[in-house]
């Protein structure tokens, strides 16, 4: 499923399996400063700014600490937190085809000339997701 990060910048979509795997890499990326909507116009609570108690809010929505959570998720937080990218839903479509058509070896340099191209803002949360999905895939390695 295609989510949206919302925040008061540059549009960001991504892919997830998983709603709860969505809601993580909002809350990883956006540090709890973004909402998450779904392709198909749900929110979900990642905008944690105003709790009182983070850590409870992060429990009920994961089931267990958030540290916990991750730990057994880095596969696929690693699948959805290298597919940020700095498009909205219209162009996210647009951005998807043209990776399936070219070869896998060109797919980075394509989403850095397309995350440069977008990104107006100072904060540059795809680089930040895709910094957390290699060291996600380090965690796994080691494992």
């Amino acid at each position: 499923m295609l989510y949206e990060l919302i925040n008061p910048s540059d549009a960001y979509t991504f892919h997830a399996d998983d709603p709860l795997v969505a809601q993580a890499v909002a809350v990883l990326v956006g540090s709890g400063k973004m909402g998450l909507d779904d392709e198909e116009g749900n929110s979900y609570p990642t905008l944690l700014l105003f709790e009182k108690d983070v850590e409870a809010k992060l429990q009920e929505i994961f089931g267990k600490p958030m540290n916990e959570y991750v730990e057994d998720h880095h596969a696929e937080l690693a699948t959805a937190l290298d597919s940020v990218m700095s498009v909205g839903r219209r162009e996210r479509k647009n951005y998807d085809a043209a990776l399936v058509r070219m070869p896998p070896e060109q797919h980075e340099s394509y989403r850095d000339e397309v995350h440069d191209r977008n990104r107006t803002s100072m904060s540059d949360f795809g680089t930040y997701a895709w910094q957390l999905a290699a060291q996600c895939r380090k965690k796994l390695a080691e494992q």
